[in-house]
């Protein structure tokens, strides 16, 4: 499960183990929407901005 936050902030959460935090995703812009594609988080910003947010322990791809 994946949330935005009112601190700017993605967060990732372990539903199976009692809702824990497994990652927080910082960005200095307000996220509009969220959502999980395969193993990354879109993210789309107020900015206009998309961004790409691996899983833990996924190696970060670079966007052409």
């Amino acid at each position: 499960l994946v949330s935005a936050a009112a601190d700017k902030s993605l967060i990732l959460w372990d539903i199976s183990e009692d809702f824990a935090i497994v990652a927080r995703y910082v960005c200095p812009d307000e996220c509009k929407s969220v959502c999980i594609a395969g193993d990354e988080i879109v993210a789309g910003y107020a900015s206009g901005v998309i961004r790409l947010w691996p899983f833990p322990g996924e190696e970060k791809k670079d966007i052409l």
